[in-house]
């Protein structure tokens, strides 16, 4: 996706896809997670019933069930020392997907007071709303008497990157609802803002490590880590292709060259999620299969755009040439269906190596079980039997950052 933000529109030949699940319709149940239902899941979810998806399976709904009146509670907060991130959150509205024409527009003046705040761009006033709301959420009042009955896990206030992952969220939530939400008609904009607000919650509390978007960026560095030292360079042991990509990125943390290291993208790609680097359609798709699974897709995605194009990166010698071809890659991933593919294609050793991932670190109930015969060819110009990532577990990640926070402690 380029930097103008996010659209809706859906690709062809999605529209039935969830209808795989079974008895599911755009007014019907949705149906409980499952291996079936997850296959589904990532061949994409219609645009139109995305918004309920998105809200059920990521576990929104259910943490809005248990708290209600939580996000009407956070618009009332004032006095706190969480003021301090406001006008950090207020510059970086304006920069929200600003070509987006949503953001942009003004609401319908004949259905707006004169004195209505909302009545100037409305997306953007629900943006700013949300992620004040977030900011009182995820940093606690010192006046205790005036406590909230639930607070964040950590405390963030406010770090870039909510105002993307909460404007694609936007975009997404009012689907097909975008005029009689620009009107607010029958509390309509609230409603949405409150899912959207839920959503952002488990994304940062339950799907991504704890620390991602904290003060220090704790979680968000470790998960790079994770990613460099660990999964490109201990995991694949013995892939030569794997060393030198780790190697290249190492490179780049000598004083003589002075460039940011390659972990800078991929650090971008994470705490994004991706909306600022891959199409439209492509993240989305993403999305719909991380807010089923979590933040082991995240690490799909980024070993496949490295996977796909590992020859061409190891071949580089100097660290911002490297810097530059891998923050490009992800806008070239205009083939949804045979990147989404490739993120998803088994592969028993990763990377060139010989060497499998220990059966330990594999989790029977979190790992990927699709059969690697069913699909012949991934359109993306590579043979489908070399070119999956290997199975990504939450029990392999949360091993490797366990190591990653021990070698932290020695340093």
């Amino acid at each position: 996706m380029a930097a103008s933000g996010p659209a809706s529109a859906p690709a062809s030949g999605t529209a039935s896809r969830l209808d795989e699940a079974g008895e599911t319709t755009l007014r019907g149940t949705l149906p409980p997670k499952s291996e079936r239902v997850k296959r589904a899941i990532r061949k994409g979810i219609p645009p139109a019933l995305r918004p309920r998806a998105w809200f059920y399976y990521s576990g929104a709904e259910a943490e809005w069930a248990d708290n209600p009146g939580l996000y009407l509670l956070l618009l009332c907060q004032h006095g706190n020392e969480v003021l301090r991130y406001i006008g950090i959150l207020e510059r970086d509205l304006e920069r929200t997907f600003p070509d987006n024409v949503w953001f942009s527009m003004p609401a319908d003046r004949e259905t707006q007071a004169e004195d209505d705040p909302a009545a100037n761009a409305p997306f953007i006033q629900s943006l700013r709303r949300i992620l004040v709301a977030f900011a009182y959420y995820s940093w606690p009042l010192p006046d205790t008497s005036r406590d909230l009955p639930r607070h964040c896990t950590y405390r963030i206030g406010y770090c870039q990157s909510l105002n993307f992952i909460v404007g694609a969220l936007l975009l997404v939530m009012t689907h097909g609802r975008r005029r009689e939400f620009m009107k607010g008609i029958n509390g309509l904009r609230t409603h949405i803002e409150e899912q959207v607000f839920w959503i952002l919650v488990v994304i940062v509390e339950k799907l991504l490590p704890t620390e991602m978007y904290g003060t220090a960026l704790e979680g968000a560095i470790i998960e790079q880590e994770v990613l460099w030292k660990y999964v490109f360079g201990e995991r694949a042991n013995n892939g030569l292709n794997s060393k030198r990509m780790s190697q290249l990125n190492a490179a780049s943390f000598m004083p003589r060259d002075r460039m940011p290291p390659l972990s800078m993208v991929t650090t971008q790609w994470f705490m994004t999620l991706f909306v600022t680097a891959l199409p439209t359609e492509t993240w989305l798709r993403v999305w719909d299969a991380f807010l089923y699974q979590g933040e082991k897709v995240l690490m799909r995605v980024a070993l496949t755009l490295v996977k796909l194009h590992e020859d061409t990166i190891v071949r580089m010698t100097d660290p911002m040439t490297g810097w530059k071809f891998l923050k490009g890659l992800p806008h070239t991933m205009w083939d949804t269906h045979g990147f989404l593919k490739a993120c998803f294609q088994p592969r028993v050793a990763p990377f060139g190596s010989e060497t499998a991932v220990r059966a330990p670190l594999q989790d029977s109930q979190d790992d990927d079980h699709e059969d690697s015969a069913a699909t012949s060819h991934l359109g993306l110009g590579q043979a489908s039997q070399r070119t999956g990532v290997g199975s990504v577990s939450r029990r392999m990640l949360e091993h490797y950052r366990e190591r990653a926070r021990a070698d932290r402690m020695k340093s």
